[in-house]
């Protein structure tokens, strides 16, 4: 996770950029600030998920396959208590 938090208000022009650039990729990404708020989330993630964007941590961890998802949500919940990038 790198730190990437569009401000609309600021710059509304990035704010566009930035959601067209994610919903481009062909993968599941999402984008959350320093609190681990979600603030984005491609198209493909909730296609291929069935989660709407605003979805908590928790319920975004259970899509992790169960034998990586413990080890994934404590390097996240690390990253986000330490202000780190994940």
């Amino acid at each position: 996770m790198r730190e990437v938090v569009p401000d609309p208000e600021a710059n509304p022009a990035l704010d566009r950029g930035v959601r067209a650039l994610i919903d481009s990729v062909p993968a599941l990404l999402w984008i959350a600030g320093p609190d681990g708020r979600v603030r984005a989330a491609s198209r493909q993630w909730g296609i291929l998920t069935g989660l709407a964007e605003d979805t908590g941590t928790e319920e975004r961890l259970a899509t992790i396959h169960p034998d990586d998802r413990n080890r994934v949500g404590a390097g996240w919940r690390r990253a986000v208590a330490r202000g780190l990038p994940f």
